[in-house]
């Protein structure tokens, strides 16, 4: 298979520009296939994200803490959080300080996330032809750990960290 071939040329070479190819690449299907299943039922990939980590909190999660699973900024949580308020998705409740929202799912998304959830999985299924559970917990691994020691880098100095 031609992506195996490509994937052992690009381990055995470690350019730069070729492993950021086959990332982009692959990341680029996984969205767009989780987009097609979320989109039918009026959600956005980042909206759809956002109720995973809200479904993994039974007992409701800041919004704080949301923004920063998803790696963004707490403006877009905010108007993610307006969307999934009028759609239903989720319910919104004041946490201990008057600025904290605490968000849990409604019933209707308490329903809906595990069966979009199989849609989603069965959509993706194809891309996952010949990988091994233990080939994607390692590239799962590898991922949390990037992000992981991302955490230790100031914001706008990652070129410091580029080789030259």
């Amino acid at each position: 298979m031609k992506l195996f071939s490509d994937i052992k040329r690009i381990a055995e070479n470690r350019t730069t520009y070729d492993i950021g190819l086959i990332q982009a690449r692959g990341y680029r299907m996984l969205k767009q296939l989780t987009a097609t299943v979320v989109n039918k039922e009026g959600l956005s990939t980042s909206e759809w994200a956002m109720l995973g980590i809200i479904s993994h909190h039974h007992s409701g999660v800041r919004s704080t803490e949301v923004a920063e699973l998803l790696g963004v900024r707490p403006p877009l949580v905010s108007r993610l959080i307006t969307r999934l308020e009028s759609g239903e998705w989720i319910t919104v409740l004041q946490g201990s300080d008057k600025r904290e929202r605490i968000l849990s799912l409604t019933k209707h998304a308490k329903v809906r996330v595990p069966k979009i959830e199989t849609l989603v999985r069965k959509e993706l299924t194809p891309l996952l032809k010949g990988v091994s559970t233990s080939d994607l917990a390692g590239y799962l691994k590898t991922l949390s750990l990037i992000a992981e020691n991302s955490k230790d880098i100031p914001q706008g100095s990652l070129r410091d960290y580029i080789p030259q």
